[in-house]
């Protein structure tokens, strides 16, 4: 099976992947990192302040074949 790393961009430096994962394809190492957005944002989601999460997919070269990124904006209350 090909082996996926999964980046994650934040703050303007990029946090590599060292382990990695091994994937049967490029789509189920996409749909893994839809996956991991959604957690991170809803992990993150507990602030009142606007973010966002980013996963950079990339191949065992470390060539970036897909990213997913999720943003969030609580909103504000109108009193």
């Amino acid at each position: 099976m090909p082996k996926f790393f999964f980046d994650v961009p934040e703050d303007g430096i990029t946090k590599p992947d060292q382990e990695g994962l091994e994937l049967p394809s490029s789509e189920r190492a996409h749909q893994e990192a839809v996956r991991a957005t959604t957690e991170m944002s809803m992990d993150a989601a507990t602030t009142t302040h606007p973010h966002s999460v980013a996963v950079a997919v990339c191949d065992a070269a470390h060539h970036v074949i897909c990213t997913a990124s999720v943003s969030f904006d609580p909103g504000s209350l109108d009193e």
